[in-house]
């Protein structure tokens, strides 16, 4: 399951099913505000690196910035196989 995904589906122009969440959002919507959400998570384990009260704590937050950003990536490459997909 697609992150915040429910396994409803609709049909596109072209016949084509589409996952969609309970709202009717397709998955690429969703897609692209989660990339966005992955990297505001990033965002904030940078902003907390600069309050770690040691080391341990600087390294797991820079491990989690830097997950959250391939994370971000790998749904930014799923969305532009969707739309070629879609094409």
């Amino acid at each position: 399951m697609i992150l915040g995904l429910v396994p409803f589906t609709n049909r596109n122009s072209d016949g084509i099913q589409v996952p969609v969440d309970a709202r009717g959002c397709h998955a690429k919507e969703i897609a692209m505000d989660s990339a966005e959400h992955c990297r505001m998570q990033a965002e904030e384990c940078r902003r907390l690196l600069a309050l770690a009260q040691n080391e341990a704590e600087a390294s797991v937050l820079t491990y989690l910035s830097r997950s959250w950003v391939m994370i971000a990536n790998q749904i930014d490459r799923y969305v532009e196989i969707v739309k070629k997909g879609a094409a």
